[in-house]
């Protein structure tokens, strides 16, 4: 996901986004573990279009060959 906010990790599973006073969780409830990600948005080639002030967060795991799960994601806006 793209976003302005800003963000860090604060468990295994869950990242905090903040913007203006307000803060999001980005929830993944999954059976493997993940790995939740900040990622930069410079652009990697020349060619690429700029995105300033934003970045990407995000998440990985790996699954077998013909595995299946459920993986659930959720936006939670904190009060």
């Amino acid at each position: 996901m793209c976003t302005p906010a800003s963000a860090k990790v604060l468990k295994e599973n869950i990242i905090e986004l903040s913007q203006n006073g307000k803060i999001l969780h980005l929830i993944v409830d999954a059976p493997k573990n993940i790995k939740m990600h900040i990622w930069s948005n410079e652009p990697e080639y020349y060619y690429d279009e700029r995105n300033d002030g934003t970045l990407r967060v995000g998440f990985t795991f790996t699954l077998g060959a013909k595995e299946r799960t459920l993986i659930k994601v959720r936006l939670m806006p904190q009060t």
